[in-house]
C-alpha cells in the first residue's frame, strides 16, 4: 500500500513537472511590438484586452513622429474614447486634428481639453505644472496666444519648484525644455534640453524630432548641434 502510494506521488510529481516545462517553453508571450502596430493600424480585434492610456500614447506619439496622421487620427479617437477624462486624450486628439487640417475638430477638442482643466487635480507644484501646460495649448489652440505664454511660464516655474532645488535629469530636464521652449524662453530651454541628453534622456520613437513643444527652439542652429553631439541625429 504504501509503495503504491509512493509510486502515485512521483507519477504526479513527474506530470507537473512536465506540465511546467511545457507551459514555459511552448506557450506563446504577449509581443507588445504587436499590440503598438496594431494600435496604429486601427486593428482592435488583434488586441481585445483594454489597453492602458500610456500604451495608446506611446503609439500615437509613434505616428505622429512618423507623420502618419491617419493612424495618429485612428489612436486619439481611441484615446477619448477610452480616456475620456484623460487631457492628454484630447491634447493628441487636437494635434492629430490640426495636422490632417480639420479645423472644426481640433476647435471642439481644445475646448473640450479647456474644460478637463478644470478637473485636474493641483494638490502641488507638479500637477499645477501640467494643469498650467495643458491650459496653455488649450488657449493657443482656441487664438488665445498671449494668454497661453503666460500658463506656459507658470508650467516651468511650478515644475521647478517641485524639484525643490534639485538638478533636472532625464525626463524632467526634457519636459521643463518643452515648457521654456513654449514660454519663449529660448535659452532657457536649450539649456534644459542639453541638460537631458546630458543625463541620458533616451526616445527610441523620436518623438522629439516632431514634439510641438520644441517646435520654437527647433529653429535655434544650437538644437541639432547638441542633438548631433549627443548622438541623436548624424
Amino acid at each position: 500500500m504504501d509503495h503504491s502510494i509512493r509510486k502515485l506521488v512521483w507519477v504526479s510529481g513527474l506530470l507537473a513537472a512536465a506540465s511546467f516545462v511545457y507551459v514555459l517553453v511552448f506557450s506563446p508571450v504577449p509581443d507588445q511590438r504587436a499590440r503598438a502596430r496594431a494600435a496604429a493600424a486601427g486593428e482592435r480585434d488583434q488586441a481585445p484586452e483594454r489597453w492602458s492610456a500610456a500604451e495608446l500614447d506611446r503609439s500615437f506619439r509613434t505616428a505622429f513622429a512618423q507623420c502618419r496622421y491617419r493612424a495618429a487620427d485612428r489612436i486619439s479617437k481611441e484615446m477619448v474614447e477610452q480616456y475620456t477624462h484623460q487631457p492628454v486624450s484630447w491634447f493628441n486628439r487636437a494635434l492629430a486634428m490640426e495636422k490632417l487640417e480639420r479645423e472644426h475638430e481640433a476647435f471642439n477638442a481644445w475646448s473640450t481639453l479647456m474644460h478637463q482643466i478644470g478637473s485636474m487635480p493641483t494638490a502641488n507644484d507638479r500637477m499645477a505644472a501640467h494643469a498650467a501646460y495643458y491650459r496653455g495649448w488649450a488657449m493657443r489652440g482656441m487664438g488665445d496666444g498671449d494668454q497661453s505664454t503666460g500658463q506656459f511660464v507658470e508650467a516651468v516655474d511650478r515644475y521647478e519648484q517641485s524639484l525643490g532645488g534639485r538638478e533636472p535629469m532625464m525626463g524632467d530636464a526634457y519636459n521643463l525644455a518643452c515648457y521654456a521652449s513654449l514660454a519663449g524662453q529660448t535659452d532657457r530651454a536649450i539649456g534644459y534640453w542639453e541638460r537631458a541628453l546630458a543625463t541620458g534622456y533616451s526616445d527610441s520613437g523620436a518623438w522629439w524630432t516632431m514634439d510641438p513643444d520644441l517646435d520654437p527652439i527647433r529653429r535655434d542652429g544650437r538644437f541639432n548641434e547638441i542633438a548631433r553631439r549627443y548622438r541623436f541625429i548624424e
